[in-house]
């Protein structure tokens, strides 16, 4: 919309024991009259008329156009303001922003006010070239509003103006709901009003995101910075470069980093299906505990929390992993399925065990037979067993065929 049109300025002089007059006039030092309206014996009013630069005059009342019936009063001509920014640009409905004006001719007085599609609001004074307002609450039908400079109170306007937009910025859901102190961990945030520019941020409580990425009008990526302390945090997100921030208390958590210390087995059948005891530290009960194999979201599988320094996983095979032949792969813990800070050395994956005969063929009903097992793919390893029918037992490594 186009900014509003200026009225003329009418000005309004006051003093005592003014006498009504169809000559009554203003007269300026400038060498200009204009027409004046009795109002009463105290006031009388006229238009200013126009001049061509500023000046600093003085202005009496007169009915000849020579003689002041009054004193002369100081009158000043100033420069129509204009804008030529402001920031941000955009805010929420509910009003509250401080926007940054910047243009020129700004004076240090009241009358200095920003002007909304007509809602006046007093400004702050930094310069004669900036200045700062707060936008009012905005009519739920309406997006955007004309802002316009008056330095006298609304009589005139400036001659350039910008557009301000309202734009409802809501925070619904963070995905994974937690990461590690260590931050560096993607955090995707479904919400409203997201929108592509230099002024979107994310905060982590009273942490600014490391970056933040914009997916859609509905969808950021945020970067998790590195804090110092373990614990629950609100999400927010701001799209005016934080004169606004979502109040939404959507919570992300920050957990102690976890370490793994050790696993058992480290080895395990190509074909997968190991069990794998992995000891540790700080490890969470979350649903996002998984354990990844082969450093690749295919070796991800999910591990089955026991205490915070034990968990448990199942490997997958090699060919889940997109691999042909058996060999040692990297291992690490995540607590939210994104990030993987917890690693540790490997996970050897090995030929599947063949056994071609044993010796003796048969034994006691009482047990207690030594049983040579020949075969292929054995390995040494202090959880090697021996299954008859449905019972395990330990197994003692002699060779690889034996």
């Amino acid at each position: 919309l186009p900014p509003p049109q200026s009225p003329p300025l009418r000005l309004v002089l006051r003093g005592a024991d003014i006498k009504t007059s169809s000559s009554l006039e203003c007269m300026f030092s400038t060498g200009t009259t204009a027409p004046a309206t009795w109002l009463n014996s105290t006031a009388a009013s006229c238009v200013v008329p126009a001049h061509s630069s500023p000046a600093t005059t003085t202005v009496a009342l007169t009915v000849n156009s020579q003689e002041p019936l009054t004193n002369a009063l100081s009158f000043e001509y100033v420069s129509l303001p204009t804008i030529d920014s402001i920031e941000p640009v955009v805010g929420g409905r509910a009003g509250g922003a401080i926007i940054t004006v910047t243009g020129s001719s700004f004076l240090p007085s009241a009358y200095t006010m920003c002007d909304f599609d007509g809602i006046l609001l007093p400004s702050s004074y930094i310069s004669p070239s900036e200045i700062t307002c707060v936008s009012p609450p905005g009519h739920p039908t309406d997006v955007n509003t004309t802002l316009v400079v008056t330095v006298d109170g609304g009589s005139t306007f400036s001659s350039s103006y910008e557009t301000f937009r309202y734009n409802d910025v809501r925070v619904v859901s963070v995905s994974p709901p937690s990461g590690s102190v260590a931050g560096g961990n993607s955090v995707t945030v479904i919400g409203t009003g997201f929108e592509d520019s230099v002024h979107l941020k994310c905060h982590f409580g009273p942490y600014p995101a490391a970056s933040v990425t914009l997916v859609s009008s509905t969808e950021i990526v945020c970067v998790a910075p590195e804090v110092s302390v373990v614990g629950s945090v609100p999400l927010e997100v701001s799209v005016n470069g934080n004169a606004e921030i979502t109040e939404d208390l959507v919570q992300y958590s920050f957990t102690a980093d976890m370490s793994v210390s050790a696993l058992s087995p480290l080895t395990g059948a190509a074909a997968g299906g190991t069990s794998v005891l992995v000891r540790g530290y700080n490890f969470p009960d979350a649903p996002g505990l998984t354990c990844r194999f082969n450093s690749s979201p295919l070796g991800d599988v999910p591990a089955r929390f026991i205490s915070s320094t034990e968990i448990e996983c199942t490997a997958p095979s090699i060919a889940t992993l997109g691999l042909s032949n058996p060999l040692a792969v990297s291992f690490a813990v995540s607590g939210n399925g994104e990030s993987f800070p917890a690693t540790t050395s490997t996970f050897t994956y090995t030929p599947a065990a063949s056994a071609t005969s044993v010796t003796p063929s048969f034994g006691s009903l009482s047990g207690g037979t030594a049983v040579s097992v020949a075969g292929t793919g054995f390995e040494f390893t202090p959880s090697s067993k021996c299954r008859f029918g449905t019972t395990a037992v330990d197994a003692g490594y002699v060779s690889p065929t034996e």
